[in-house]
């Protein structure tokens, strides 16, 4: 009787950890929308990291997914990391300097 009850706490013990192990990969709530000043820093950063620091791409990309301000920016950076998940980097790069000029464009056009 005894190894019975030991395979069952051991199985409840297995489904405890695997309900934690759930838990954390679950999606981080959204955060507020980044200003247009914090986007254009972070795309800086992301054409550094894309061309310096291949580490440092995804928790940029994964701030910028949760952060975009609008479906506009979110299309782009859903683009990028599609590049960038298929290792296609000199496209990613292109993706990320066309969303650096757009965001450039728009900050000079708002500010007129």
């Amino acid at each position: 009787m005894q190894p019975l009850h030991d395979n069952w706490a051991r199985l409840i013990d297995e489904i405890t950890t695997l309900e934690q192990a759930t838990d954390a990969l679950a999606p981080a709530p959204a955060a507020a929308p980044l200003t247009r000043e914090q986007l254009q820093t972070v795309v800086a950063h992301l054409l550094q990291a894309l061309s310096y620091d291949l580490g440092a791409v995804e928790p940029l990309l994964a701030q910028l997914r949760a952060a975009a301000p609008d479906a506009t920016v979110a299309a782009a950076v859903a683009a990028i990391a599609e590049q960038f998940e298929v290792f296609a980097i000199d496209d990613a790069l292109a993706l990320t300097h066309a969303l650096r000029t757009r965001l450039d464009t728009e900050t000079d056009v708002a500010s007129c």
